[in-house]
């Protein structure tokens, strides 16, 4: 179904303004009783989206399996320093935002009051697949790298216009994943910062090969928002 400005206008109460959200329900059969409610996001064509969530905006600790299921089953969620401003102010620039995590689908809600709770700007979600009758042992032992990469893909193929700042962590496979993205869609891919979780360098072994042959300037490495909260806001109102 296409949707006229106007019509995506009317349906918003007013004018359409970058990022609109409309909520939606699902058409059910008349002897379902359920309510299914969401929101779609309409994302201009041109712009910038930003990217990640696990040790990039939330505590998670994937490298300890033991930590980031407590974390992600157990523990109040936790923001990482300085994110939630920093994202705020990239929203008010122009940004739009896509969480993608190693989470289970069923971690949405909580997840999304965890957003909104701590300040984060709406965005879409991109949680892994899981079916309950899963064990926690598997969930555990699932690829991250594998689902990040194929939750990547289909976003910015759907926006080939768009401009991506990868956000990640050196928690997993984050520079990896992306520095292939980097090669592969150049004309997309505005910037990557790399939050050092442990302290790594430009040096470290890691982000050598993964970033081998790349501009120096398209990959940074921070420990603290701070550090890259210039960088990130210019590339969002440049490419915005």
């Amino acid at each position: 179904m296409n949707l006229t400005s106007e019509e995506v206008a009317h349906l918003a109460g007013g004018t359409v303004d970058r990022n609109v959200w409309l909520p939606f329900a699902a058409a059910l059969p008349e002897d379902d009783r359920r309510e299914c409610l969401g929101q779609l996001q309409f994302i201009e064509p041109t712009g910038t989206s930003i990217s990640d969530m696990d040790d990039t905006i939330k505590h998670c600790n994937v490298p300890n399996r033991r930590d980031l299921f407590q974390n992600t089953f157990i523990r109040t969620f936790t923001p990482v320093t300085g994110m939630p401003e920093l994202y705020r102010e990239c929203a008010e620039a122009g940004a739009a935002f896509h969480f993608v995590s190693g989470s289970p689908w069923q971690l949405y809600e909580p997840l999304a009051e965890f957003l909104q709770t701590e300040g984060y700007p709406a965005g879409s979600f991109h949680l892994k697949r899981f079916r309950i009758r899963d064990s926690a042992h598997k969930l555990r032992r699932s690829p991250q790298k594998a689902h990040k990469h194929a939750a990547i893909e289909p976003i910015v193929t759907a926006f080939p216009q768009r401009r991506f700042i990868l956000i990640g962590d050196s928690g997993e496979q984050d520079s990896e994943i992306y520095g292939s993205f980097l090669r592969e869609r150049p004309h997309q891919i505005a910037s990557i910062f790399i939050r050092a979780i442990k302290g790594e360098t430009r040096e470290t072994e890691k982000f050598r090969a993964a970033f081998e042959g790349l501009d120096p300037a398209r990959w940074t490495i921070y420990r603290h928002p701070d550090e890259v909260r210039d960088a990130v806001i210019h590339l969002v109102k440049h490419d915005g």
